[in-house]
C-alpha cells in the first residue's frame, strides 16, 4: 500500500469562505510575464543577421563602370540585356547601423532602361541606384 492511498478517492476540497475562480481568471496567472517593455522585440531585431558594406576597390569600380557602359548601349538599340545586380540595402531602422550596416540581395532580370543622370538601372519594372548596386554581371541569352 501507497503513502497517498487513503486520499486517492476523495473529492477535491472546496473552501467555504472563497468563491471559486474562473478559469479565464485562473488561466490568467500562468501567462507570461514581461518585466521589460521592447526587451523582446530588442532580442529579435539583435538575432537579425546585417552585413558591412565592403568597399569597392578602383579596379570593382572600373569593371562596373565598364558593365553599365555596355548596358547603356545594349539597352540604347532597345535590347534587353539579362543581368544580375547585387545590391546593398541599409538597414535605417537601427540608428547606430547608419549607411555601412544592410543586407545585400541578388538581382536578376532584364534591364530595360538606364538614366544616366540620376544613376539609376530599371530591371524588370523596378529602378536600383547604381550607388547602392556593388556588382553588375551581363548574363548569356
Amino acid at each position: 500500500m501507497g503513502p497517498y492511498d487513503d486520499i486517492l478517492g476523495l473529492e477535491r476540497p472546496v473552501s467555504r469562505r472563497h468563491v471559486p475562480m474562473p478559469r479565464a481568471d485562473r488561466a490568467k496567472q500562468f501567462m507570461p510575464f514581461a518585466a521589460l517593455r521592447g526587451f523582446d522585440d530588442e532580442i529579435d531585431d539583435r538575432g537579425t543577421l546585417r552585413d558591412r558594406r565592403k568597399t569597392l576597390s578602383e579596379d570593382e569600380r572600373e569593371a562596373m563602370d565598364v558593365c553599365v557602359r555596355e548596358l547603356t548601349k545594349q539597352v540604347e538599340r532597345g535590347e534587353r540585356p539579362a543581368v544580375a545586380l547585387t545590391v546593398f540595402t541599409p538597414d535605417l531602422s537601427r540608428p547606430d547601423a547608419g549607411n555601412e550596416w544592410g543586407s545585400y540581395a541578388m538581382i536578376t532580370g532584364s534591364a530595360d532602361r538606364i538614366r544616366s543622370v540620376e544613376r539609376e538601372i530599371r530591371v524588370d519594372g523596378q529602378w536600383y541606384s547604381l550607388d547602392r548596386i556593388d556588382g553588375i554581371v551581363l548574363l548569356p541569352q
